[in-house]
């Protein structure tokens, strides 16, 4: 499928735009040529050339023309436009270095004349190359219009929808159905007009139309509507047509007196018909955006009688909005509805269960479509026919373009409707991965460097045109919002995806101008490439960049999916990256370097965005200093970076800026007032000096802060004269402030308080923290209703304040937290705001008061505050008594902690809210998680509890004295967590609602479990738990889980006088530790471990067996720690544990053997450590008979030899491990020979290790890594013998360690880690030194840790 060309033709576009916008009169260029009149000449042909060439570029992008012809001739001009743009900046580019470092007016214009006419007849062979590919238009012409005869153009037709559906072959919308038809069915007294429009909104192929159709042919709909009509408006937007349509849906044929081409006859027509009728259309497919057409359109719907309703589905959000309607964002199915669907189409007639081989691959096949329904049914579709196994496979390795579908000419039809700049900036996108996150910001940055879009006409910012851009994608579905992604917590931000398919298509029209390295194994057309990104590596990235040297006309390189290990090479940065001269766009992102080199930055002159972000460097090369074009820097999380070169100021370009997790402080050395976004964090304070070092007056200038700022040590301001100079109030794009003050109480309240009035920031800040404020009463600004945008209010440690402000009337505040103010006595009426309609606090859901000692009485409004408030804290406010607010009906979450006055009845029960627990039900219906702690006079936790019907979690911490707990009758219970309730003698499992499924308990010295005694017991039978925990109970001594409850995971902790636990029903994970006491694993009659997958046995001291012929067919891992006792591992385990994968064993000494007929057959790993006797009698242990195992470890031992013959090792080992062996000296050169799939050798802590064999490593002709740590008596490799595999080899901490071999590593090596090994460091630091001169090949080499 070519429709790739006309993307060419838009980056194409884009590349003469920007030589454009340097020939205009209004642009600085061309006065570098003043009193040149032959260059001005030769700039004017220039000009004109390229406007002749522009035309005939437009004019095959409009007409979709596909022509290998014109496919070259666009190559060659493509090339040779790059080059004159690299030409023209790179004058720029000089001219601006000569006027930023040569003093003098008359020496500076000597200079730049002289560098002028060195590049002249560079420019002027550009400028011929550009007249000879004029020239051949004439030839193209004649191309062109035999394409327009023939029509061969790529323009994808397609049919009209209908209304017609086959119910059986709609899967996973019945929820959408339900919605949708609840919709349409509801009272009829809705107001008309754009309110009764539901649009459904998605990518191309989710299934739009299905899901109209299913809603439009429900029985229910036909009665429920007079008149029911379809139309399927598409691309080309044709009132007559969509009206003529409707009409003849309702009388089935038009009157000849009314003429189709007279809109007013037909919507009169149309009017009258509908008049009293209540009618349902569907809109299909709708494209057109504009509100006047949809106004003129809709003119005759007015008539109809209330309660009509339209469906609208189309690909653009932005039409939805048009309309002025809550949207249906239709997403993609669930792998199981598109199995569903691809078996009705691709096994019809046929049996699925007769071809397992062919559902396989099916199932494959549809996680590729990635729950897009056109994509499932039409390739469901080209197997229909085909039960060949091969076919199907054939299908599956098949990229999506490359099929007979109709897949990617339905999405190419939102790319169709793109203007050019849209176009260009889509295709920009293929450079990231599928399921790829990426952020705006990110994104938008990049599309500048690269010139896809240029500064407008209006005052707007060029960034603020991209990210219009940028939303104008999303609105189309062709990116899609993920979920809130970060690496760290610290660094959460929105980010965005597209779907695979999409992505697919951004890959075909990029024309192989935008490319992933990794998909790109031709030369050839990395020659041609624009923009490349690539997936990291721990090895340096040479081999990968290779064929990257010289690339003369890429523009972007960026690397995807952080590796927290990677490395950039030496050879890399220096050998490779200088040479890729045309870069626009550079990242470094994520990789461990400390340093990179002036060398790199000093010919990458066209450079406008440097990403450094999350690397170690503790300082910039200076040569960043000499890009003069850079725009965006991006330093986020360099968190060793402290500071920037002062000849910073030199980056006169500089627009974006970013240091937030960095130690860099305010006083940045850059022209500020021309940054446009300054990106800060809260470590990033501004910090006021009580001398004149640091006035709050130099913040005046920082117009463009975005993101965070924290300005601390406010006590040093004098006054509110001087606050104002730092203009807070005109930071528009600031979103966080922190205010911070310390030290001791302030002479004067009323100062402290026009300090902080002066301190109002924009009314677009979204967060704000007070901290430490000095004054007893806030400014006015404090709850203003302006602040429309403020989600987030701290008030914290302000000690001195004796009332809270006014926050009630802040109509989009959502987390508000009080905390450390200690005067605060009262939270009185004026808290809630001024009295109106609306409710006090209308948007909180977030309410905390924590650390308030003299609180004493919470005023309490009748009704109607906290309508939303869904999480409610209140900590450590020991005074705090009298009622709470009576009526949250969404409260979901309540904390109680500390608060030992609070609702607390003199009989030691609790009244939460001043109200008995017997009404809480009444108030509190949707409370789901109460955590009750720190309540000393709680004595009994009532049963009235139970009238809180909906709560799910209930965790009760630090209650000295509560002794009973009844909830037997919480029927909605999942969740119980005791901590710390020493009183608390006995807990019923009959007791317990069914509903549980997790509960923890721990700290309960005095508790005892009682367990009922045969399975005939009510309910509870039914009881299961996903996890049952029980930590420090000492009381507890036997755990009979003979008949229930089930329980999913058993953990039980250091509970040292429980002697007997029995495995309970339906049992996957079990682990016990630290139990001294316990001397019996059992297993209860007739229970069967069919579920048991993975068992922990750690710290019991007494256990001395486990039970006798422990069937357990699901278990796949064992954990054995510290059973001092322990002398047998489950019998016949060869027999009765067949899925058995891992063994981990450590410090039983009484161990001895493994059971009669050795292990597990299937067994993977072996780990065996500090266990002597069983080590003795490792003859017995029949590895040899295990084919499976691939990974050995051995720990702690007195041998003095390892892998010989003894331990019959099976040849498929792939890891082995030799740890922690004192008495170990050599290694035997037979006990390595067989291990040919051997590719890891870890050999550690052996202090008398004083060689390796030359002969057998030799032999491990897969060995891959060897890795070599804290043997204190090696003093070198093998001279020869190292395997011509080997690629990773590490030393670390070997003090007598001092040559490597005599004739070199092997080639193979690619990464060399030399660690703490103090005789050879200094022989590879000295390139003089032999040793230097026998790694300096290595691609990547790390010596202390720090990348040479």
């Amino acid at each position: 499928m070519d429709i790739g060309l006309t993307v060419g033709g838009a980056f194409l576009s884009s590349a003469l735009q920007v030589l454009f916008d340097r020939l205009t009169p209004q642009c600085d260029f061309l006065n570098l040529f003043r009193g040149r009149r032959q260059d001005q000449r030769l700039l004017k042909k220039l000009n004109t050339n390229l406007l002749a060439l522009r035309a005939v570029v437009h004019h095959i992008e409009i007409q979709q023309i596909c022509d290998e012809d014109i496919r070259t001739w666009l190559n060659q001009l493509q090339d040779a436009v790059d080059t004159a743009d690299n030409l023209l900046d790179e004058i720029s580019y000089e001219v601006v270095r000569v006027k930023l470092l040569v003093s003098g007016e008359e020496t500076s214009q000597q200079v730049r004349f002289c560098y002028l006419d060195s590049m002249m007849p560079k420019l002027e062979e550009t400028i011929e190359t550009l007249e000879d590919l004029e020239k051949q238009t004439h030839c193209l012409t004649i191309s062109l219009k035999a394409q327009l005869v023939t029509g061969k153009t790529d323009s994808p037709k397609r049919l009209p929808s209908t209304s017609l559906v086959d119910e059986s072959g709609v899967f996973g919308r019945h929820q959408e159905v339900e919605e949708i038809i609840s919709k349409l069915l509801s009272s009829d007294d809705a107001a008309q007009g754009s309110s009764d429009v539901i649009p459904i909104v998605g990518l191309g192929g989710v299934g739009k139309t299905t899901l109209a159709r299913a809603v439009y042919n429900d029985k229910r709909i036909k009665q429920h509507f007079n008149i029911t009509a379809w139309v399927c408006v598409s691309e080309e937007y044709d009132a007559f047509r969509i009206t003529t349509t409707l009409l003849g849906e309702i009388i089935g044929s038009l009157d000849s007196k009314v003429s189709a081409s007279n809109l007013n006859q037909l919507q009169i027509k149309l009017s009258h018909r509908l008049k009293g009728k209540r009618f349902l259309f569907v809109l299909d497919d709708v494209w057109n955006e504009s509100y006047t057409d949809w106004d003129e359109l809709r003119c005759p719907f007015v008539h109809g009688r209330e309660g009509s309703r339209i469906i609208l589905t189309t690909r653009k959000e932005s039409v939805a909005m048009m309309m002025g309607s809550e949207m249906i964002q239709l997403r993609s199915l669930s792998e199981e509805d598109c199995w569903s669907l691809f078996k009705t189409h691709s096994f019809e007639n046929r049996d699925p269960n007769e071809y397992p081989e062919l559902v396989v691959v099916g199932k494959q096949i549809v996680g590729k479509c990635k729950g897009l329904p056109l994509a499932v049914k039409t390739l469901a579709g080209l197997l229909r026919s085909k039960s060949n196994i091969e076919e199907w496979e054939r299908l599956l390795r098949s990229e999506i373009w490359e099929l007979p579908s109709n897949i990617l000419p339905v999405l190419k039809l939102s790319y169709n409707d793109l203007s050019p700049v849209l176009k260009r900036c889509f295709a920009y996108c293929a450079l990231f991965p599928k399921d790829h996150p990426f952020g705006r910001d990110e994104v938008v940055q990049l599309w500048i460097a690269n010139g896809l879009i240029t500064q407008g006409e209006s005052d707007e910012t060029i960034e603020d045109t991209g990210n219009q851009y940028f939303l104008e994608l999303r609105s189309r579905s062709l990116l899609q919002k993920a979920s809130d992604f970060s690496l760290f917590k610290w660094e959460a931000r929105e980010v965005f995806l597209m779907h695979d398919l999409v992505n697919d298509l951004a890959q075909v029209v990029s024309a192989k101008l935008c490319l992933r390295l990794e998909d790109c194994p031709r030369p050839h057309i990395l020659k041609r490439v624009r923009h490349l990104s690539y997936l990291r590596d721990c090895y340096g990235e040479f081999d990968k960049f290779k064929s990257l040297t010289g690339l003369e006309y890429l523009r972007t390189l960026i690397p995807v999916r952080i590796n927290f290990y990677s490395f950039l090479s030496k050879k890399v940065v220096y050998d490779i990256l200088p040479t890729l001269t045309s870069l626009r766009a550079l990242s470094l992102s994520g990789y461990q370097n400390h340093e990179f080199p002036d060398a790199l930055f000093i010919n990458l002159k066209h450079l406008r965005y440097v990403d450094f972000s999350r690397t170690k460097i503790t300082k910039l090369p200076d040569s960043v200093c000499t890009l003069y074009n850079l725009q965006t820097l991006l330093l986020l999380n360099c968190w060793g970076l402290v500071e920037l070169p002062q000849e910073m100021q030199r980056l006169i370009n500089l627009r974006h800026l970013d240091i937030r997790g960095t130690g860099i402080s305010w006083n940045i050395p850059l022209q500020k007032s021309k940054l446009q976004i300054l990106l800060l964090s809260y470590s990033t304070r501004f910090v006021v000096g009580a001398c004149s070092d640091s006035r709050i007056e130099e913040l005046g200038e920082l117009q463009n802060l975005h993101g965070s700022l924290s300005i601390s040590e406010l006590q040093n301001v004098a006054n509110g004269r001087e606050a104002i100079k730092g203009n807070m109030k005109d930071k528009k794009h600031l979103e966080e402030l922190s205010l911070s003050w310390s030290g001791i109480n302030a002479d004067d309240s009323q100062i402290e308080r026009e300090i902080l009035d002066k301190l109002k920031p924009d009314k677009n800040i979204k967060k704000l923290e007070i901290n430490g404020y000095r004054g007893t009463k806030f400014p006015d600004w404090f709850g203003d209703h302006s602040f429309s945008k403020l989600v987030s209010l701290h008030l914290r440690k302000c000690r001195d304040c004796d009332s809270l402000p006014a926050l009630g009337q802040l109509p989009s505040l959502k987390h508000l937290s009080v905390s450390g103010m200690h005067r605060i006595l009262q939270l009185t009426r004026e808290f809630y705001g001024s009295v109106s309609s609306v409710p006090p606090f209308r948007a909180l859901t977030n309410l905390v008061f924590k650390q308030m000692p003299e609180l004493i009485e919470w005023h309490v409004l009748e009704n109607g505050n906290f309508p939303q408030l869904k999480h409610l804290d209140i900590i450590n406010c020991p005074k705090l008594i009298g009622e709470l607010p009576k009526s949250l009906p969404f409260l979901a979450t309540l904390r109680i902690s500390g608060c030992p006055k609070l609702g607390v009845l003199p009989d030691g029960q609790v009244a939460m809210f001043g109200i008995h627990l017997s009404l809480i039900h009444q108030n509190f219906s949707s409370l789901q998680k109460l955590r009750i702690s720190d309540m000393p006079n709680l004595v009994e936790l009532p049963s009235e509890i139970c009238g809180i019907t909906n709560l799910g979690e209930l965790r009760i911490t630090n209650c000295a004295r509560l002794r009973i707990i009844r909830i037997q009758e919480m029927q909605q219970l999942i969740e119980l967590v005791i901590r710390n309730c020493p009183d608390l003698m006995s807990l019923t499992i009959l007791s317990l609602p069914v509903t549980l499924e997790k509960m923890h308990i721990s700290q309960c010295g005095k508790l005892e479990l009682e367990f009922p005694e045969d399975s005939m017991t009510g309910s509870c039978c039914n009881m299961f738990f996903e996890e049952l925990r029980l930590e420090n109970c000492e009381s507890l001594r036997h755990l009979p889980f003979d008949f229930f409850p089930r329980v999913h995971t058993l953990i039980v902790y250091s509970c040292r006088h429980l002697q007997t636990l029995s495995f309970p029903h339906g049992i996957d994970t079990l682990e016990v530790e630290r139990c001294g006491n316990l001397k019996a694993l059992t297993v209860p009659k007739g229970i069967h471990l069919k579920f048991l997958h993975s068992m922990k046995i750690s710290g019991c001291d007494n256990l001395t067996s486990f039970p006798q012929k422990l069937a357990a067919p699901s278990l796949k891992y064992l954990w054995v720690y510290d059973c001092q006792k322990l002398k047998a591992l489950p019998d016949y385990m060869h027999e009765l544990l067949p899925s058995f994968k891992n063994l981990w064993i450590s410090n039983c000494p009484e161990l001895e053997s493994f059971p009669d007929g050795g292990l597990p057959f299937n067994i993977e790993i072996l780990d065996i450590s500090s266990c002597q006797n069983l080590i003795t009698g490792r003859e017995e242990w029949g590895l040899q008979r295990l084919p499976y195992l691939r990974c050995f470890r051995i720990y702690g031992s007195d041998e003095t030899s390892i892998l010989d013959e003894s331990w019959k090792l099976p040849q498929s080992i792939q890891t082995i491990t030799i740890e922690g062996l004192p008495r170990l000296k050599t290694l035997s050169g037979k006990a390595l020979e067989g291990f040919k799939y051997l590719q890891v050798l870890e050999i550690k802590h052996c202090p008398q290790l004083q060689s390796l064999p030359a002969e057998g490593l030799q032999g491990l002709t897969s060995l891959a890594t060897l890795e070599i740590e804290d043997c204190y008596q090696l003093k070198s490799l093998p001279e020869v013998g190292l395997p011509s595999s080997l690629s990773v080899l590490k030393i670390s901490s070997c003090p007598q360690f001092l040559s490597l071999p005599e004739n070199g590593l092997p080639a193979s090596v690619c990464r060399l880690e030399i660690n703490d090994c103090p005789l050879l460091t200094p022989r590879l630091h000295n390139k003089k030194e032999e040793d230097w001169l026998k790694i300096a090949g290595i691609h990547t080499l790390l010596i202390d840790y720090e990348l040479v």
